[in-house]
């Protein structure tokens, strides 16, 4: 658990904005580095140093699902491969740095490999969030359009 004053906060995930996370408090629910920009009075902090959280254990892991994303950096059309032994349903959502959904899948069956091509070109050039809601559990992959 990450702890910061009572209010004005803004929780990041690899430099990009997890929606809704604007609590004192943030349990961190997957691995990688979070950040935090504190507003007050309309005034803002820098962003605090980077806390890397670990999983403690791989249990907490199950089920699992890997996730591929090629090619990066991409003109903005890249491929999404997912692969997972036992099935899932998944809901994938693209979120931009203001943590906007700017495309999104409805609820899907993974069942094997599932491999789909996303065309992103329309959007501006910059660093997004591939969100994928599977089985009480979210994962993030980072994507980058550069043109």
């Amino acid at each position: 658990m990450l702890v910061v004053p009572d209010e004005g906060n803004q929780w990041y995930l690899e430099g990009v904005l997890i929606p809704g996370a604007t609590e004192k408090e943030y349990i961190a629910s997957i691995s990688g580095n979070y950040t935090v920009i504190v507003t007050i009075n309309e005034c803002s902090s820098a962003v605090s140093n980077a806390i890397l959280i670990l999983p403690v254990s791989t249990l907490e892991l199950k089920p699992t699902i890997n996730i591929s994303i090629y090619p990066v950096p991409s003109f903005g059309v890249f491929t999404l491969t997912l692969k997972s032994e036992t099935p899932l349903l998944c809901e994938i959502e693209i979120l931009n740095e203001l943590g906007q959904v700017v495309w999104t899948n409805p609820l899907i069956e993974i069942s094997g490999n599932y491999k789909k091509e996303i065309d992103l070109s329309r959007v501006e050039e910059g660093l997004y969030l591939l969100k994928l809601n599977h089985e009480q559990q979210v994962s993030y992959r980072k994507i980058l359009i550069a043109r």
